[in-house]
């Protein structure tokens, strides 16, 4: 066989996927981070159970970043300790 006659069976193979270039994604429920031009800012973004946005901000993308898990862990705390299955006296 020669190079022209195997060239066929290898279009009928699926094609591997390429990898997606630039930023990676963040995975859900991890939040949104960007960098605003009108406030010279970096804005952090995460949506509520409730399903309200809360925001945060950083003049740093790391200090944005750190300022949005933090608000995050702080709202899961609140949600646990407002929940009505923890409420004691029943």
């Amino acid at each position: 066989m020669t190079d022209e006659e195997k060239q066929p069976e290898k279009e009928n193979q699926p094609k591997e996927r390429e990898k997606p270039k630039g930023k990676p994604r963040r995975g859900k429920g991890e939040g949104g981070l960007y960098y605003s031009e009108t406030r010279k800012e970096w804005v952090g973004s995460f949506y509520t159970e409730d399903g309200k946005r809360k925001y945060v901000y950083g003049k740093k993308r790391s200090e944005a970043y750190g300022n949005l898990q933090k608000a995050q862990r702080e709202y899961e705390q609140r949600e646990q300790n407002d929940s009505p299955d923890t409420l004691s006296g029943e």
